[in-house]
């Protein structure tokens, strides 16, 4: 039987092998932390509903508890304006603040609807240019007032049709939305940052303020669910304690995937420790301002979690 594996003729040149190039110990170490942000990219990082009903303190919690520095699209007119945030948010007297906000979409006309447009082209573009990278966090507040951004946008823009706002799936302006809110979320997810997404609820029926065709659409893009709430005394006559509701408990709806393991129903509502005791890291970004390229960029720190206030400090 002839050998599987015969010899090569005398005249056949053996391939000769490229040695393996060398990489110096800087290069190694580079590709590593190179390796590491990307994990950290990929693996460590979240999206989350955060709901509540009106006086729940979503905005504030989101923002100065959930890792900085922060990126917030803000939609509610004056959502962002309170005395305890001001601060903490980047302007011309306070270049080093963690948390950015653009304020140019809070005020819309039904007769003359254009946010939703702006803020589109305006999240693409930060896609593309990767400013996200300069940020952990993300925070769209909110998503009820953007969806109503976008049906006024359709019923005046496109469908010329009343301007009220009914929560029905049988309206046909709600199917050609339902595709773009999908494609935005789709954007959303792609970013290599933490997102926070903050809908109003109603406190009578405890569901989101949204068509539930919106809820259907909205909700498998977060993984996580929190709900803000006001615990009550045991007579049931006043609010105690404000917390962060992780999972059901026959009241609200609320689930977790991060604290499965580590997380209570009821948390205090800081994020960031939250995170941390979840495994979460993120890495130690500088100021925006300084990211963007306004003012001169510090020496880059090794620390990673650094830990933000909690709210009302």
């Amino acid at each position: 039987m002839p050998s599987p594996n015969p010899p090569m003729p005398n005249n056949v040149t053996q391939p000769e092998h490229a040695p393996m190039p060398t990489v110096s110990p800087q290069a190694a170490a580079a590709l590593l932390e190179s390796q590491k942000r990307r994990l950290v990219e990929t693996q460590h990082r979240f999206r989350a509903l955060l709901i509540g009903p009106s006086g729940s303190m979503k905005t504030s919690t989101a923002l100065l508890t959930a890792p900085w520095p922060i990126m917030v699209y803000s939609f509610d007119p004056g959502g962002t304006s309170g005395s305890h945030l001001r601060d903490r948010i980047v302007s011309p007297s306070n270049p080093d603040a963690p948390i950015w906000i653009n304020t140019q979409f809070e005020q819309d006309s039904p007769s003359t609807p254009v946010a939703f447009e702006h803020f589109l082209n305006d999240l693409r573009y930060h896609i593309a240019s990767g400013t996200f990278r300069l940020f952990n966090t993300l925070v769209l507040d909110s998503l009820t007032t953007l969806f109503h951004f976008r049906l006024w946008q359709r019923i005046e823009v496109e469908a010329k049709r009343s301007t009220s706002f009914a929560a029905s799936d049988d309206r046909p302006e709600y199917k050609p939305m339902k595709r773009q809110l999908m494609n935005v979320l789709s954007d959303i997810s792609a970013i290599p940052c933490n997102v926070i997404a903050i809908i109003h609820v109603n406190p009578q029926t405890r569901e989101l303020e949204l068509p539930p065709s919106a809820r259907r659409v909205i909700e498998p893009y977060f993984q996580e669910r929190w709900v803000l709430r006001w615990l009550q005394d045991p007579t049931g006559q006043r609010p105690t304690q404000l917390a962060l509701q992780c999972r059901a408990d026959g009241t609200y709806e609320a689930k977790t995937q991060i604290g499965a393991l580590h997380w209570n129903t009821y948390e205090e509502p800081n994020l960031s420790a939250l995170l941390a005791r979840a495994g979460f890291v993120w890495p130690n970004l500088p100021p925006p301002s300084r990211a963007l390229g306004l003012t001169p960029a510090p020496p880059p720190s090794a620390e990673m979690n650094p830990t933000p206030p909690k709210v009302g400090t």
